[in-house]
């Protein structure tokens, strides 16, 4: 449970003079959650614990005679952090949420709104809808806070992200419908940083934003991601559409290249078929910022194209803290520099690039994925090294690389053919260059090694050899 681990917190079950209410505070009492303390009047509260055969030895009870003296005593005792959580029992929303709003000390800068929290049996994760009881008729304004409070409380309950889809009776703008047009109206808040913490797509009716078949069956391409490889001079970029929950071929790819000092910044992209190609320049400190700021006026001015969910980053060296895609905090980008002598050529070019994107696109979560993650899987036999214990306890040992790649090949020979379940061979050939052994769709071995230096010959790198050659070299000189 989210909760393992923390202590319970005193908590004011405000009427509970019912069976339903009585027992959903005992049973989280039960469960560790909470330490009830039960306000109302205690003669019921004691018949209907004595009917529903719940024990109250030891629990807390402030007795009052009405439910409208128990809502303010609850909220009183809020007020003064006697109680850190409020349990409505069996009286109506309205008397509840009276007393509170009547205490300023409970009471924010946010309008307050409701969220229920649904656990469906056939639906893979929570739903949480909101504003269900609260707010009858919302303004734009106030539909901001009702959002932002959601976004919260998903992350509250370890949501990293969570997504906000923004209900109408239909799933495009129209200006007969009032609610479309705030829901485009909020997803541009959100771009903009006055939403923060979440992903908001809408107007979207029910069934499409619950369901990527739905979704998939209207075509509606909500999002997208953009996908980035950043290098000492160079930017690859392209935009991928989100469509039935799968990442759909790039609707626009481009390179920017002449980011080194003193480079002459050149962007080339191919958008609908078509090819362009435009000078870089603009305010920015560095080349690259400068390139940051194209792309993104770029991205604005695209007609048709797709909503940017989030920025995907090639990042070379995950090490052995990191065996799949982790959304990028300065705790993670610190973690990572640490890798750079592992990949000198590459590493601290990709965190100066995903360093750069935050600061560019401050709105968009940052997702860093790696290259050897592909590889993380390894059996022992083909990740250690014929070296000490203690060396390989200290990371010394087989990562591989090109990960992303092989991860994209090995997913497309899955969807076409049986055999690639089996065993599989498969070569990353360039300026770079590696194989790699797969069965049942995972690595099993791989010609790179501790770094990217090991394996076949490469464009710039002897691979192998470089090994032997500090070695050999001073004995003939």
């Amino acid at each position: 449970m989210l909760a393992d681990g923390m202590p319970a917190v005193r908590c004011a079950v405000v009427h509970p003079c019912d069976a339903g209410s009585l027992s959903g505070a005992m049973d989280s009492a039960r469960y560790g959650l909470i330490v009830p303390v039960l306000v109302g009047p205690e003669a019921r509260i004691r018949a209907v614990a004595a009917e529903a055969g719940i024990d109250l030895e030891g629990v807390e009870i402030h007795a009052v005679e009405h439910s409208h003296a128990a809502a303010e005593l609850a909220a009183s005792m809020a007020a003064r952090r006697e109680v850190e959580v409020l349990m409505k029992g069996s009286l109506h929303t309205d008397e509840m949420i009276k007393a509170v709003l009547a205490q300023p000390a409970l009471r924010t800068g946010r309008r307050m709104s409701h969220v229920f929290r649904f656990d469906v049996p056939l639906y893979p994760k929570p739903l949480l809808i909101t504003d269900a009881a609260l707010n009858i008729r919302p303004s734009l304004e106030e539909k901001v806070d009702i959002i932002q409070n959601a976004i919260d409380f998903a992350r509250i309950l370890g949501v990293e992200t969570p997504k906000v889809a923004i209900l109408s009776a239909v799933e495009t703008v129209n200006p007969n419908i009032p609610s479309t047009i705030d829901a485009a109206a909020l997803c541009k808040m959100a771009d903009r940083g006055q939403i923060k913490g979440g992903l908001l797509d809408g107007p979207l009716a029910f069934d499409n934003a619950i369901s990527a078949q739905a979704a998939e069956i209207k075509h509606i391409v909500a999002m997208a991601i953009l996908a980035v490889n950043a290098g000492s001079s160079s930017l690859k970029f392209s935009l991928h559409p989100l469509l039935g929950g799968r990442v759909r071929p790039s609707v626009l790819s481009g390179t920017i290249e002449g980011l080194e000092p003193g480079g002459q910044p050149e962007m080339a992209w191919t958008f609908a078929g078509q090819r362009q190609r435009k000078a870089v320049g603009g305010p920015g400190a560095t080349p690259f910022l400068q390139a940051l700021d194209c792309l993104r006026t770029l991205l604005a001015g695209l007609e048709g194209a797709p909503r940017i969910a989030a920025v995907a980053h090639r990042v070379v060296h995950g090490g052995q803290d990191f065996s799949d895609s982790v959304l990028v905090t300065d705790a993670v980008l610190e973690r990572l520099a640490r890798l750079n002598s592992l990949a000198p050529l590459h590493q601290p070019h990709n965190l100066a690039g995903i360093r750069a994107f935050r600061q560019a696109f401050p709105a968009l979560p940052q997702v860093a994925c790696f290259d050897t993650a592909f590889h993380a899987g390894l059996p022992d036999v083909a990740r250690a090294f014929a070296l000490p214990q203690s060396l390989t306890e200290q990371g010394v040992r087989r990562y591989g690389f090109h990960g992303l790649s092989y991860q994209y090949i090995m997913g497309t020979l899955l969807e076409h053919s049986p055999r690639a379940h089996g065993r599989v061979l498969m070569a990353h050939l360039g300026n770079g260059a590696s194989l790699c052994a797969a069965r049942g769709g995972r690595s099993v071995a791989t010609t790179m090694g501790f770094s990217a230096l090991d394996g076949l010959m490469m464009g710039t790198r002897s691979c192998r050899a470089a090994c032997h050659r500090p070695v050999h070299l001073p004995r003939g000189a």
